[in-house]
């Protein structure tokens, strides 16, 4: 898929046609124009949760509103 037309710095909205939950994310700036970004790392929050988002944490980190969030998962059950 590519995507062309977009604007710098700016927020879009999306979906797929067969769901109902409404996605978003913001272009870059334009290049040399000064700006910030912050991302958040994570990984295995707490052994034996089926879903990332039912760890205790993940609801802290979501309320943070992180430019991106990188999530690491094993997939190890113990």
């Amino acid at each position: 898929m590519t995507i062309t037309g977009l604007s710098p710095a700016t927020a879009y909205e999306w979906r797929f046609d067969n769901e109902t939950e409404t996605l978003s994310f913001k272009t870059n700036p334009s290049a040399g124009t000064p700006s910030k970004f912050s991302f958040y790392f994570g990984s295995c929050f707490l052994n034996g949760f089926p879903n990332f988002n039912q760890a205790p944490g993940f609801g802290y980190v979501a309320d943070m509103k992180p430019d991106l969030f990188f999530f690491v998962s094993l997939g190890l059950e113990v």
